[in-house]
């Protein structure tokens, strides 16, 4: 589907998708540019960043998540890790457990807060785990030493790499409105229910523009309606809210 948008896609043998967003997210971000990444995956909370909050990196980093429809900020992964930095996300998730049942956390259970603690101090999860028996709550440091080798596995799958060489330079994934679709590969890819449904109207039955999908075909011009709806959706994802 991508490929018949006409938009760049990268695939290499032995490298996690995840990881290349992660990296292409740091490249672009060190460049000045603002970063939406689409998806519905909480691994990607570590990579939100605001420069609002945080003076020391550039440009916003949000998740949007299409299932929910509802853009995540920093201030959100924040609130979520209590105050902790979303860099933190990893590490508190493997030492705390969370929501989803990706990870369990350490048995016994762990306070967001102590965690955090926990990593300011020490200044990483590895760092922490090297240094057990320095730690004064002995009794802890032996709940992390029984389970150290489920809190290693549980940060190494979620903890994204944001250092990977870049195959394709970000200025190749440059997007041209309106965009060129390839009728045959999207054909291939839809079917004949597909396709009719991609090039409906976009405007619903009260003539009013459809936010919730619009695809540009390459015939229509840009409307000031639409560029109008596209400031908002920018607005929404800089300020960490729901786009309406």
């Amino acid at each position: 589907l991508l490929r018949a948008l006409g938009l760049k896609v990268i695939q290499k043998n032995g490298i996690e998708a995840d990881d290349f967003i992660a990296s292409y997210t740091k490249k672009c971000t060190n460049d000045g540019y603002d970063v939406v990444i689409i998806s519905n995956d909480s691994d990607m909370h570590q990579l939100v960043q605001s420069p609002t909050i945080r003076k020391d990196v550039k440009g916003h980093v949000v998740v949007y998540k299409p299932t929910r429809g509802v853009f995540v900020a920093e201030k959100q992964v924040r609130k979520y890790l209590q105050g902790g930095s979303p860099a933190f996300h990893s590490e508190i998730r493997a030492l705390c457990g969370d929501h989803w049942g990706k990870a369990s956390g350490i048995p016994g259970g762990l306070p967001v807060k102590s965690a955090l603690a926990l990593l300011n101090e020490y200044g990483s999860l590895p760092r922490l785990l090297r240094n057990l028996k320095q730690l004064q709550d002995q009794a802890l440091g032996q709940r992390l030493m029984n389970a150290i080798s489920s809190v290693e596995l549980s940060y190494r799958m979620s903890k994204l790499k944001d250092n990977l060489p870049l195959p394709v330079a970000p200025s190749a994934f440059d997007i041209l409105l309106p965009l060129q679709l390839d009728p045959d590969v999207l054909y291939n890819f839809l079917g004949p229910a597909g396709m009719a449904k991609v090039f409906e109207t976009p405007r619903n039955k009260n003539g009013k523009f459809n936010k919730k999908s619009h695809v540009l075909l390459p015939t229509e011009d840009v409307s000031e309606e639409v560029e109008q709806e596209l400031d908002k959706w920018f607005e929404a994802f800089t300020n960490g809210k729901e786009y309406k």
